[in-house]
């Protein structure tokens, strides 16, 4: 079994989480919202960090930024910043962030009217420069189903289009977004289902073509935000967490097979109050990796040899109870150009004392 090193990137208070990317030399990147600001954070060696204030933003709890590098290593980040205001009131609004040598150029891509917009947003760049970032859009603020729909923002070498993935479908939710090979965009989301605060529905899969959706249901169960990779054909793979017919979470990957989307559940991933997010990525050989957590425990799920194993990654090393319970949540994998796999995610604790770390072989 390997042994996995971990070290912290930035210490933060509680529900805040950073999103993972390594530049052309596999150094790490860390974007992050933390007490009113976004921070980007690069590793320049072994337990040393240089972090750059990027925004000033009133953060929303358990919404980690969007995060991508070019071939020119600039950063890309895409952010929620609820303390826009439309008519007097405060706004949720998508803001984006073009990092270049440590300066930083902003931009308001939507608001709200007036309430949450640029929630969980995902970005991707395409091999031709384009950027695209999907992103969680509720006109109400008030769990109404009819007014949550994701949110596509693409910019395509000249200007921003902004456009709804859906015009009569709402109740999108949390999604993951990629290019293909010839630059055209794939997204895998969940649709609530269920007023109230539950962030679960069934998830989709949206490929474009012509420049409108195809959109089809992957799983109709409960599911949670979805994480996406497409690989060098053109063929896509998801991981999420679902819940079972017995109210159960477990882990799932999805890929289309034959034109039909296969399913593969891969064991326990007891995620309630955990986060529920997934992260996958591909290493050289083109098979998956999923990191996830299930409970307080962050595994990583790897497909080898036609067959699936998990191992456990981290368990805090704090004692484990209710009233000082440590756990991780939101983990962001990669894998660089030598095969070594690096997995961000934050170190949670009901007292407030967060961190945001990094584990590495």
């Amino acid at each position: 079994m390997p042994f996995w090193k971990k070290e912290k990137v930035e210490r933060v208070s509680s529900g805040h989480s950073g999103t993972l990317a390594l530049d052309q030399n596999d150094r790490p990147l860390v974007a992050f919202v933390y007490h009113g600001s976004v921070y980007l954070a690069q590793g320049v060696k072994r337990e040393k960090w240089n972090t750059t204030t990027i925004d000033s933003v009133l953060p929303l709890r358990g919404c980690p930024p969007g995060l991508a590098l070019d071939r020119d290593e600039t950063a890309h980040i895409a952010y929620c910043d609820m303390s826009k205001k439309i008519e007097g009131a405060e706004a949720g609004a998508l803001c984006y962030a073009k990092v270049e040598k440590g300066k930083a150029s902003l931009h308001i891509l939507d608001k709200g009217k007036p309430y949450y917009c640029g929630v969980y947003p995902s970005m991707a760049l395409s091999r031709s420069g384009g950027i695209a970032i999907s992103y969680h859009y509720d006109a109400a603020g008030d769990y109404d189903l009819s007014k949550e729909i994701i949110k596509l923002g693409v910019w395509d070498g000249t200007e921003w289009h902004i456009k709804p993935l859906e015009k009569s479908a709402p109740g999108g939710y949390g999604s993951s977004v990629a290019f293909d090979s010839s630059g055209k965009i794939h997204l895998a989301f969940n649709r609530r289902t269920s007023t109230g605060a539950v962030d679960t529905g069934p998830s989709y899969y949206a490929s474009e073509t012509d420049g409108e959706f195809l959109l089809e249901q992957i799983d109709p169960h409960d599911t949670r935000r979805p994480s996406l990779t497409i690989d060098d054909n053109d063929r896509p793979h998801i991981s999420y967490v679902f819940e079972t017919d017995n109210r159960e979470e477990r882990l799932a990957y999805a890929t289309h097979v034959n034109g039909e989307w296969k399913i593969t559940e891969l064991g326990p991933a007891d995620s309630y109050n955990f986060g529920g997010t997934t992260s996958i990525a591909l290493n050289r050989q083109g098979n998956p990796l999923i990191a996830f957590n299930d409970r307080h425990l962050l595994k990583l799920a790897t497909f080898s040899d036609n067959s699936w194993r998990t191992e456990t990654i981290f368990k805090p090393k704090e004692k484990y109870e209710w009233a000082r319970e440590f756990y991780p949540v939101n983990p962001s994998l990669r894998i660089d150009k030598l095969g070594n796999i690096l997995v961000c995610f934050t170190k949670n604790s009901i007292l407030g004392n967060d961190e945001i770390c990094l584990l590495y072989i």
